[in-house]
């Protein structure tokens, strides 16, 4: 019965407003070094931009992650990416689901970019791929975006979303919607 309390409380998940078509909000975000920076100045005109957003106490987006850098390695050239590191989804001091991954929720920036470099050093993201972080303080980008527990936007080269991941029944994402967007964004097909 603790399980219910508990979704109650810490379930952050919601659709947000944002859908296809419209325009993608810019917000501060921070480097992994600290700096702030805006989100869309991660996207060189003429090219789509690739959002992807979770923590590492969401066992989905950690299976999303060797995926994520195979698609990131074969559009690089021709697409921008982004990994927007936010809120945990299960902090051990917020809503422990019996994950080996045992993180408290951080309270400063201080420390979700500790774990935020923790995050990427463990799935050796290349040191290439961005990999920001949203604060703590405020979630102005998970506020704007809705990504808790995890999303994924593609963002056309007019600034304009063409892509939103959306849960199917079963609650689930497909990161191949990823690469589909991208391959109809840049009219490049792969087979990895």
């Amino acid at each position: 019965m603790k399980t219910i309390p508990n979704y109650v409380k810490f379930n952050r998940s919601k659709p947000g407003h944002l859908q296809v078509g419209m325009q993608a909000p810019d917000c501060e975000i921070y480097t992994l070094d600290g700096v702030p920076v805006n989100l869309l100045a991660h996207k060189v005109p003429g090219r789509p931009l690739v959002i992807a957003a979770g923590s590492i106490t969401w066992p989905p987006f950690r299976a999303f992650c060797n995926r994520l850098q195979i698609i990131f390695a074969n559009f690089k050239d021709r697409a921008d990416f982004v990994l927007v590191y936010i809120s945990e989804a299960h902090a051990k001091d917020e809503w422990p689901v019996g994950d080996p991954v045992k993180i408290d929720q951080p309270k400063v920036l201080s420390e979700r970019l500790k774990i935020a470099n923790g995050f990427r050093d463990f799935f050796d993201f290349p040191e290439d791929f961005n990999i920001v972080v949203d604060d703590p303080a405020s979630n102005h980008f998970d506020n704007l975006y809705s990504c808790w527990p995890t999303r994924f936007y593609g963002v056309n080269d007019d600034n304009v979303i063409g892509y939103k991941a959306e849960p199917d029944n079963t609650h689930q994402y497909d990161i191949e919607e990823v690469k589909d967007f991208l391959e109809t964004a840049v009219g490049y097909e792969y087979d990895a």
